[in-house]
């Protein structure tokens, strides 16, 4: 099995543009074309524990705090007022931004208003997905609650879906990872995004975009739905680490990318934006 993740604790994608997080400092690095100022992080950052991007790109902070910069025609970089005790934050293409407080609670900001007002009476999370069209917040339980409205595709997870650990979402989909390893998807379901490929488990984590890609426990990448983003392109069992989110561009088109950590702690970027000059690790 591969060894754990490297000198980069975590890569996200946003618009043309990717960051990655120097883990041993928590500074962030940025490369691709950063047309709204997302991908240009302020100078000194460092203590950073996450980050979240699409246009603008918020980090949190090793004290629960979040800063964010770029784009704000959508209150993307306009961080709430007395936002803290943040312990996970993620965005969606549609511009809106959530993060998770230490006590479950869920604080969106951004675009749609729908999306950025949790429902009453939601379960404590530890995580939250979202898709440009609704949001999925993950209990301590392992159970999957949603909000919002994707049209004519549905939005609730699948009937008695339980024992859920980590959730990605993106163009129009969600996709859950249970603790068997095994992955479940809903949404809309056009060119196959909703199939992971037959008898796909030892699934350790998701990266979505226009379709989905997993890393398995064995260093293989493997992806599903529209246009194959490139995983044969990454070495067999040489993927250690797949970003978190992969998200670029307007939620309907067909550029993403996809990025995994290899063994040798460089950065691999495929899909129809492979990205350009990724950071190298730090000596």
């Amino acid at each position: 099995m591969p060894a754990a993740a490297g000198c980069w604790s975590q890569i996200t994608c946003g618009e043309f543009y990717c960051c990655a997080v120097l883990g041993s400092v928590g500074s962030v690095s940025c490369w691709g074309s950063a047309e709204h100022g997302g991908g240009s992080p302020p100078a000194g950052l460092t203590g950073v524990q996450m980050i979240a991007a699409n246009g603008a790109t918020c980090a949190l902070l090793s004290g629960g705090t979040v800063q964010c910069w770029g784009d704000n025609r959508l209150g993307a970089a306009t961080v709430p007022t007395g936002l803290a005790g943040v312990t996970y934050i993620s965005a969606s293409s549609a511009g809106t931004f959530c993060a998770v407080h230490g006590s479950g609670q869920v604080t969106c900001w951004g675009n749609k208003r729908a999306l950025v007002t949790p429902p009453a009476g939601l379960p404590p999370a530890k995580a939250v997905a979202l898709s440009p069209g609704f949001v999925c917040a993950l209990s301590f339980a392992g159970t999957v609650s949603c909000w919002g409205s994707n049209g004519q595709w549905p939005t609730a997870p699948p009937p008695g879906l339980a024992g859920v650990t980590a959730l990605s979402g993106a163009s129009l989909h969600m996709c859950a990872l249970k603790a068997d390893t095994t992955v479940v998807c809903w949404g809309d379901s056009d060119s196959g995004r909703l199939n992971p490929p037959a008898g796909l488990t030892g699934v350790v984590s998701l990266g979505s975009s226009y379709g989905t890609c997993a890393l398995t426990g064995s260093g293989n990448l493997v992806c599903w739905g529209p246009g194959n983003p490139g995983a044969n392109a990454v070495p067999a069992g040489q993927a250690i680490q797949l970003n978190t989110n992969s998200m670029t561009s307007a939620s309907y088109n067909n550029d993403y990318a996809v990025c995994v950590t290899l063994i040798d702690n460089t950065i691999k970027c495929v899909g129809f934006w492979p990205g350009n000059s990724p950071p190298t690790c730090p000596p």
